[in-house]
């Protein structure tokens, strides 16, 4: 039965503007089930689930990124774009990313966001 929940996200890709108008629950669900599908350790999969602001944030800059034409880029420079948005900017300072999370976010997003495939180089643990 955990076969067939895993292999109707197989491949179950979804644009910016969707993703935006579903809730934080399928939000989650969508990035455990990607992460599963790839083979990521949980302990990853939950550090992403956790901070469902964090990877919202980091997807809308990456879709940016590809919108400016750019093929490749780092998915730490977007983390520290962020960093300094909340920061700097806008003087948040409870506001916190660990750098743990970067590889799995950018290895999830590039899985669900067709827009983002191959965007990020992807780097094992």
């Amino acid at each position: 039965m955990e076969q067939l929940a895993l292999t109707r996200f197989e491949n179950a890709h979804i644009t910016l503007y969707c993703w935006q108008q579903i809730s934080d629950e399928e939000k989650k669900d969508y990035i455990r089930q990607t992460g599963l599908v790839l083979g990521m350790d949980l302990a990853d999969i939950i550090l992403v689930e956790n901070n469902i602001k964090v990877f919202d944030g980091f997807i809308e800059r990456a879709h940016r990124v590809v919108n400016q034409g750019r093929e490749r880029f780092s998915p730490r420079t977007i983390v520290e774009v962020m960093r300094w948005n909340t920061q700097i900017e806008d003087n948040d300072r409870t506001f916190k990313i660990t750098n743990n999370i970067v590889r799995p976010m950018s290895h999830i997003a590039m899985e669900i966001f067709p827009a983002l495939n191959n965007l990020f180089a992807k780097h094992s643990k």
